[in-house]
């Protein structure tokens, strides 16, 4: 992808959204200051990369509203930026068939942090999303992703699943939730592989009705310390174990409304 200037959204008359609707497709838009003037929207192909981390977007308070959006069926890389969400439904939210690598993003306010939703994909590196009043991560509508090496502490919920949606959780720490560190549900699917998922408050991992699944495999989750139980099934929950040997989450306590199975691969 080529290029471009940095785009400074500290100095006067600066417009980041007139820079994203002129960018030709597979450019590269590095960003630095306080970009303020959101909400923002990406439908077409490009990079958004903070330089050394010195950015932030953020956009006025609108109910149900979001900060970042990208849509469409498009393929876009957000990095090493920050994201206010304060006073809107989501920080990003990635939606209608969009596809989007994420890596380096810190939100630390708002409500929900990274929606993915409407048939859209995200890979999600290396980012900390703390302290929101809603779910960190959340997949709905027929969205999938894998998230990896995240820090997602402190929030409502850490991580949800739900509606036809799917995940795989690798290498993520999962802690401090007020509600519970990872939730799956509607026909949803979640592989656990290597997670802390500790101290959340009212459980570790809820799997609500529809035949939710978590399947957790060679490298071992510990999930341990929550309030409630580790894991809790709610109607026609199944919860999916590797075997002893290999996953620590065997050991979880897990509550007696759970239909436990063996290992699946």
């Amino acid at each position: 992808m080529a290029s471009g200037p940095v785009i400074n959204c500290g100095s006067r008359g600066v417009d980041l959204q007139k820079f994203i609707d002129i960018a030709s497709p597979g450019q590269t838009l590095r960003i630095t200051g306080n970009c303020s003037g959101g909400p923002y929207l990406i439908d077409k192909s490009l990079k958004l990369v903070g330089v050394n981390g010195a950015a932030t977007l953020s956009a006025p308070s609108v109910t149900g509203g979001y900060v970042l959006a990208v849509t469409g069926r498009v393929q876009v890389e957000l990095r090493d930026f920050s994201i206010d969400g304060t006073g809107n439904q989501a920080a990003l939210d990635i939606q209608r068939g969009a596809t989007a690598l994420v890596s380096g993003l810190t939100i630390p306010t708002g409500k929900f942090g990274i929606v993915v939703e409407f048939n859209s994909h995200a890979d999600i590196y290396a980012s900390s999303i703390n302290h929101l009043t809603g779910t960190a991560i959340y997949l709905q509508h027929d969205a999938s992703a894998t998230i990896t090496g995240n820090r997602l502490e402190g929030n409502l919920n850490n991580v949800g699943v739900a509606f036809n949606s799917s995940a795989v959780l690798d290498a993520n720490s999962i802690r401090a939730a007020s509600n519970v560190g990872v939730f799956i549900g509607r026909m949803s699917t979640v592989i656990l592989v290597g997670n802390t998922i500790t101290q959340n408050t009212g459980g570790g991992v809820l799997l609500q009705p529809d035949y939710a699944l978590v399947a957790a495999v060679d490298s071992p989750n510990t999930i341990e310390l929550n309030g409630n139980s580790d894991v809790i099934c709610e109607d026609k929950g199944i919860y999916q174990a590797d075997t002893p040997a290999k996953s620590s989450t065997r050991r979880a306590a897990i509550a007696s409304g759970c239909t436990v199975k063996g290992s699946i691969f």
